[in-house]
């Protein structure tokens, strides 16, 4: 861990600017090591941290819930950042699930939970669900393709952690008064900076006519955060739905799945440190 200079708050090793208040971290001199973290317990799994995400390329042995347990037609790649593939694992028919438990590079993830999602093989298409894990399941959209986001929804840009939260007035009561701190016109919701667990930061209002995100142009700017574009990702409102747009970024804009999805090869999805690209496996 690098811990700030500034606010003391402990960051990743990889880490270029501090979580807390948005400060440049301190080099670490050439040839340095550091030590990896203990796995420690499945009960200390950290909450919501953003850690700059790795790829587990230890082979991993999927166990399926559900009889029969033959291979399927599917295969989850183990990616890095350039997008290179590190590792193959093929998912068994039926239910597989992944967490810390499976063994391998998962078990050093303290951003995994034991038993963190499932994923269950339907021809071509896969069904992923999060099976209650603390820091959930993300998928990696798609550039251009809108995708809709509910109230409470997490999305993650960068090493921003975000939460879209609808804003809906109660309206004036039964006198015709209206309540302070009512919801402004022209206003469908906020979004909230997640720090970790139950610490949030800053929030910015969503109107009607969208927000654009990004490190450099936009309405919300994250200036100090290397791994935002110039311009990352923008929210859209069509009526009462909000939708999340990737821009065309370099690392990606990924939402939290908060019901079973249903993915598709080609797909990427995030749990914890590790990217997997869905993918038909070769016969």
């Amino acid at each position: 861990m690098v811990v700030c200079p500034t606010c003391s708050k402990e960051n990743g090793t990889s880490f270029r600017f501090c979580m807390g208040c948005g400060a440049a971290l301190p080099k670490r001199a050439p040839g340095t090591t550091v030590n990896p973290p203990s796995p420690g317990t499945f009960e200390e799994t950290a909450p919501l941290g953003l850690p700059a995400v790795s790829t587990a390329a230890d082979p991993v042995t999927w166990t399926a819930t559900a009889k029969p347990t033959r291979p399927s037609r599917l295969e989850l790649i183990s990616i890095a950042l350039d997008g290179s593939a590190t590792a193959s694992h093929r998912l068994n028919e039926g239910t597989n699930v992944f967490g810390r438990k499976r063994g391998g590079a998962f078990s050093r993830d303290k951003f995994l939970s034991p038993n963190h999602g499932s994923f269950t093989p339907s021809g071509e298409r896969l069904l992923v669900r999060d099976e209650g894990s603390l820091n959930g399941v993300y998928r990696k959209l798609r550039a251009g393709e809108p995708s809709p986001i509910s109230s409470g929804q997490y999305f993650r840009i960068g090493q921003e952690l975000l939460r879209f939260e609808s804003l809906t007035s109660a309206g004036p009561d039964r006198h015709g008064v209206e309540r302070l701190g009512a919801t402004p016109e022209g206003v469908v919701g906020r979004i909230v900076v997640v720090h970790g667990r139950g610490s949030t930061g800053a929030a910015f209002v969503v109107p009607t006519t969208g927000l654009q995100l990004g490190r450099e142009r936009g309405d919300v700017v994250f200036p100090n955060d290397g791994y935002v574009s110039g311009a990352h990702c923008r929210l859209n409102v069509e009526g009462a739905q909000v939708h999340v747009i990737d821009l065309g970024s370099s690392n990606g804009t990924f939402v939290r799945l908060d019901t079973e999805t249903e993915i598709g090869p080609g797909e990427v999805l995030l749990l914890g440190q590790q990217l997997f690209r869905v993918a038909l496996a070769s016969r």
